[in-house]
Parts: structure tokens; sequence; C-alpha cells
């Protein structure tokens, strides 16, 4: 071999060993990692296993990996519990906390004065949480008193078709108990919602089980009434509402969809023009415990088309217009779920999680607003494909007065 060939040779080989040792080193740098930091109140400290500090631990490990905290309290004192501090939720009571790390978080690890020590006092701890866990009252108060009592909020369940009940401890009874007191709010069992069918002038009222996919609402209107064909059945127009208008919901006299909310329902007959499929968004069912929001849409397309798949857009961001919120546009900010079966009658449900955005000027939360979009995709006897999308559907609770469980009040959760 000719020596400019062998200096060829040995370069591209230096070359490929460099970059393979690049591309190690680039993979290796780049490998995912995230903060987990504890806080710790009262006397005591925490550990991961190699280190063990008694203010805050900050740690920075790569997703995915197995982390195990352990709490150790001081001389008279005990473990109280372990807090997400975005939530303000208690995630754990026990001495070890263990977790795979999944996203930045935020612990606060409190300590508290033995409960003997306490009582001699003539003190204990009294804690209200919420049905998810959340702290909205803790503070050590004298035995006897119920003095703090103007403090604790009432909880209610919006949405979910539950009643809030009380708490699981009276005043009195948490009065009297010279221990640690954890209160629990008690709703009602008859989780279920109301769907109430107007045929002519026959209305009738039906209780179904909430949010549950195996109760579905059936209804069949007449074929006829006063002389008229069926045509639809529309959701009506909330009076309240000067921007509400009737909403088709289904172009089959048997009508049947997933209880998932409130809803009156009317068949209307001898309709000028029946749309030959439609598709809407039902509404949504927000869960504030847990930070959550379930979004529902339906459509309903006549036998004369066939259903390929229907399904949810929905985003985070405000979308520039609606011929730019709809499949296939490469944003990224549009998420799109598609539901399994093709029905001619279907319906899609999602649940967004982490529905949240803080606001680090207040210490404090909101829920933002989601934008939603419905779709179903059909073909007709010719085999021509067209997809039709509901209006574009904004989850509000900005401008509805409600942002978020009022935490503002309670910002420290020893009171």
């Amino acid at each position: 071999m000719p020596r400019q060939n062998r200096l060829l040779s040995i370069l591209l080989v230096v070359l490929i060993l460099l970059s393979a040792s690049s591309a190690a080193f680039t993979a290796a740098a780049e490998a995912e990692t995230c903060v987990v930091y504890v806080s710790v109140f009262g006397s005591g400290s925490v550990s991961d296993g190699s280190q063990s500090v008694k203010d805050g631990l900050l740690l920075e490990p790569q997703l995915g990996d197995s982390i195990t905290l352990t709490a150790a309290p001081s001389d008279g004192y005990e473990l109280l519990y372990w807090v997400n501090r975005e939530t303000k939720r208690i995630v754990s009571s026990e001495s070890t906390y263990a977790f795979s790390a999944g996203s930045d978080l935020y612990l606060e690890l409190y300590f508290d004065e033995e409960q003997a020590a306490m009582a001699a006092q003539n003190k204990h701890r009294v804690v209200y949480l919420s049905e998810g866990g959340n702290i909205i009252y803790s503070a050590e108060v004298a035995i006897g008193s119920t003095e703090y009592m103007s403090r604790v909020p009432d909880v209610f369940l919006y949405g979910g078709g539950r009643t809030w009940l009380g708490w699981d401890h009276t005043p009195a009874e948490v009065a009297a108990d010279s221990g640690r007191v954890l209160v629990r709010p008690v709703y009602s069992n008859d989780k279920s919602c109301t769907v109430t069918k107007i045929v002519g002038n026959n209305v009738t009222v039906e209780q179904h089980k909430f949010n549950d996919q195996n109760d579905k609402c059936y209804m069949t209107a007449p074929a006829t009434m006063d002389g008229q064909p069926f045509s639809y059945w529309i959701v009506p127009a909330n009076e309240e509402d000067p921007n509400s208008r009737d909403e088709i919901s289904s172009v089959h006299r048997t009508y049947n969809f997933p209880t998932v909310m409130d809803m009156t329902l009317q068949a209307v007959y001898g309709a000028d023009e029946v749309p030959p499929y439609i598709v809407r968004v039902m509404g949504d069912v927000p869960d504030f415990e847990n930070d959550a929001v379930q979004i529902s849409v339906e459509w309903s397309v006549s036998t004369d088309y066939t259903v390929n798949e229907g399904g949810i857009l929905f985003s985070r961001v405000p979308v520039g217009s609606e011929e730019e919120f709809v499949l296939g546009t490469g944003n990224p900010d549009i998420k799109s779920s598609k539901a399994e079966g093709n029905w001619q009658v279907g319906s899609k449900s999602v649940n967004i999680t982490r529905w949240y955005t803080a606001d680090p000027m207040t210490d404090s939360y909101y829920y933002p607003l989601l934008y939603v979009r419905g779709y179903v995709q059909v073909r007709d006897g010719a085999g021509n494909v067209t997809t039709q999308y509901s209006d574009i559907y904004c989850v509000d609770y900005i401008n509805k007065d409600y942002i978020g469980p009022d935490w503002d009040n309670f910002n420290d959760p020893l009171g």
C-alpha cells in the first residue's frame, strides 16, 4: 500500500474513533436529569444514603433513577409528614420515602414535638385535609379549643356529581382528642348525573351513574310527532348564557352516550335540513383535587357514510385559527387522541393531568385555559373522505370566578 494511502487509512480510523468517542460523550452529556430538593422543617434530618442534612438536600438524579430518602427526627421530636411543596399534598407519613425520579420534585419534610410533650403543654396538632390529601390547615392548637375553625375553609367537590357532607370528626371530637388529629372531608356516594329528555310535551328525568364508562344512557324518540318526521336530537341553549345556542347532538332516533355530566336533550321534528354528520364537544368535568380535567366529545353520522375514525384535539396554548387547529399540521402544541372504535355514534374522552400554572410572584397557581376540538372522519359511497370538526371549545375556569384552592390564606402548612 502506498504511504499516502496508509496515512489516509490511519487518519480515517482516528477520525472514526474520535467520532465514536464524541458521540458517546454527547450521549452521556445529554442524559436527562431532574432536580429533587427537600426542605426540612422542625428538628431532624434527611438522608439519601450518602449524606444526611438538617436544612436542605439537593439531588440531581437521571430520569428513572430509584431514590430512597430517610427522615430522622431529633430527640424529643417525631416525623409528621412529607409534603409535595407544589400541591401541598401529603405524600407519606413513613420514615422512608422511595420513588423513581420522573420530573423536578420539591419536597417539604416536617418534624413535630412528640405528642406526649405537646399534651403536657396542653397542645395538640390539628390537620385538616382535602379528599386528595392536600393540607388546608395544620397547626398546634390548645386542647379543647375550636377557635381555629374560622380558619378552616369549606371543601366542595366541583363537578363529579357528589355532595360534600362535612368532616369525619366533629369540632367537639377534635377538641377532646389529646393526640394528633387528621380530619378528612366526607362526601355522599350518590355520584350520579341527571339526564333530562324532552320529546314534544313529554319531559323525562333520569339519574345515571356519573363517569362510569359501563353505564350509558339509551333513548329512542318516536319516528313521528304531530305528523312530522324525526330530525335530530339537540342540546338546548343555556338560557342564562347569551352566547349559548342549540347544538345538534345526534342524527339518529336511537341515541346512546356515556354519562359524564348533567345533560338536557330534546327531540326535534320536521326540520328543514338535517346534517349528514355532526361532531361536538360535550363539555368538561374538572377534578380540582388532582389538578386534572376530563374533556369529552361525541359524533353522530348517518348510515349513508362510513366512519373512518373519530377523536379529540386539544392544546394548552392558543391556536391561531380554525384552519390551523386540525389534524396533520405538525404543530407540537396540538395533541390528538383517537377513539378505539369507528361507530356511527361515538364518543371520546381524555383526562388532562397537571392542569395548573404556577405564579411565582404570588406563590400560588391557577387553572389555565385549554383549547379543545372534536373531529370525525367519514367516507361516502364513492370513497371520498371528509373530516368534520366541531367548534373550538375553551375550558375556562379563569373567567368563571374559580382560580384554584384558596391557598393564599394557608401558605404555611404549620400555621
